[in-house]
Parts: structure tokens; C-alpha cells; sequence
């Protein structure tokens, strides 16, 4: 069951004469009347239509020239930030008030890792050590660490990565950036998932240094005999005496004379 946005009704219009409003009436609809779910939807049409998304990552969208001019030079955005893009665009036919509510400004809100320290692969490191990395010898680094050289290196070039209107979005497409983490581009919110993969745990979960116990020989002592009945007989005073007495019937028997056996 799908969740429909609040905003998704909500009829909208485009500025009379600018480039998004022909570009709506070029797909059949009214300019001056349209739903904001409507709108995006087609959009994302567009989009499939003409294969405008990312082949390495589909998430990220490459705007042809009629797309980029209809969003307000977009060249590059993530499919999340399509509605936040339109809602700078248009305004509401009822007089409401439309606006982005922009969430946290780190690139690392979704970061996700276990562990406290980390090897860096070799290729991120050679970027990272080449253009931003202050230590040369250190080989293990902590999370925060990792965190602060990555944001480094991306705010250092921020310029050449992104566009002015979106720097949210990082095109990396025939940057030595892009052929490590095997993308084109990616958005801000996608840095867990692609450098993640270049973080080693310096040392491995406890979970995964447990094995079950395997055979082994041990050589200790011999275990003690168990003791005969007779033995444990004579281990009591009571019985001593019949056991003697026991022993004097079956020599008598035999044949055997002059025992002197004293029962006292």
C-alpha cells in the first residue's frame, strides 16, 4: 500500500512564458493547473523515456538540455530531490506557500559502520593521501577520522564535483574519484554506501573470532583403577575377619595343613 504525500494533490501552476511551463504543455497538460504529484510524475516518465539516469547509479538523474532548461539549469540531481526542485519553481493556485525544508547538512546523516578503527583501501587512499590526507605514515584511522578527510576532500573540490545550483550532488565522471568507487556521480547522502566499501575493520568483530572448539589430545595422568570387590571389602573392619575366615575354608578344603592364622 502506497503512502501519498500530502503535497501530491496540491494543484500548482507554472510561471507564464517560462521554460517549464511550455515544457508541461509540450506533455498535454495545463501550465496554469496541474497537480504537484502529477507533475513529478511525468517527469520521472521523461526521465525513463529517454534514458536520462545514471547507468552507473540509476538513482542519480543527467538532465538533457529541454529538462535542464525546465528545471532551472539542474544538470545533475538524485531522484529525492526532484520534488524540492519543483517546489522552487512553481507556486500554489490556492496562495499557499510552498517551500523545501532542507534536513541536516551532513553528508555522513546515514553513515552506517561497524567498528572503531579502519584500514582505507589502497586506491581511496592514494586520492585522499595525494590531495588531502595529512598523514602520510598512518596506516588505521578512526570513524571520525575517515569522516573528516572524506568531507575534506569533497568541500576542497567542491567546485570542480558539483554544480552552483546543487551541491548536494558530486559528478565524478572521468575523475580518478569516480573510477575508485565505480560511479559517475552520486548524491550526498549516498557517501555511506560507496565509501564503506573501502573500509577494512583494522581488527574483526568479536563475532566473527569465534569458532567452535575443535579435537584435540591431551596427555595428563592415568585415571585411577577402580578397586576390586575385595579390595573394598578388606577396606572394611567388619568384613576383615570373614574374609580371613573365608580363606582358612578353602585351604582346609585342599588339604592344606599347619596354617596358623590368627583372627584376632
Amino acid at each position: 500500500m502506497s503512502i501519498m504525500s500530502s503535497t501530491d494533490t496540491l494543484m500548482v501552476q507554472a510561471p507564464q512564458d517560462s521554460e517549464l511551463a511550455g515544457f508541461i504543455r509540450s506533455l498535454g497538460r495545463d501550465p496554469n493547473g496541474i497537480c504537484l504529484g502529477t507533475l513529478e510524475h511525468l517527469i520521472i516518465k521523461y526521465i525513463s523515456y529517454f534514458r536520462l539516469r545514471d547507468a552507473t547509479n540509476p538513482s542519480m538523474i543527467w538532465s538533457n538540455v529541454r529538462l535542464t532548461n525546465s528545471l532551472s539549469s539542474n544538470r545533475v540531481f538524485h531522484a529525492t530531490q526532484l520534488r524540492g526542485i519543483l517546489c522552487g519553481l512553481v507556486t500554489a493556485c490556492n496562495g499557499s506557500r510552498i517551500h523545501r525544508v532542507t534536513g541536516s547538512s551532513s553528508i555522513f546523516t546515514d553513515w552506517m559502520q561497524a567498528g572503531n578503527t579502519f584500514f582505507i583501501s589502497e586506491a581511496l587512499r592514494a586520492i585522499l593521501m595525494r590531495d588531502y590526507l595529512p598523514v602520510g605514515s598512518k596506516s588505521v584511522f578512526t570513524l571520525e577520522e575517515i569522516k573528516a578527510y572524506i568531507s575534506g576532500y569533497l568541500m576542497r573540490r567542491s567546485q570542480d564535483l558539483t554544480y552552483h545550483n546543487n551541491k548536494d550532488a558530486f559528478v565524478v565522471q572521468g575523475e580518478e574519484l569516480g573510477g575508485v568507487l565505480g560511479v559517475n556521480s552520486f548524491y550526498r547522502r549516498e557517501i555511506p554506501m560507496y565509501f564503506n566499501r573501502h573500509m577494512i575493520p583494522s581488527s574483526p568483530p568479536p563475532a566473527f573470532s569465534l569458532r567452535p572448539e575443535e579435537d584435540r589430545i591431551v596427555v595428563g595422568p592415568p585415571p585411577p583403577v577402580a578397586a576390586s570387590v575385595e579390595t573394598v571389602l578388606r577396606r572394611s573392619p567388619r568384613m576383615k575377619n570373614a574374609v580371613l575366615r573365608a580363606r582358612v575354608a578353602r585351604k582346609c578344603k585342599t588339604g592344606v595343613v599347619g596354617v596358623n592364622i590368627s583372627l584376632n
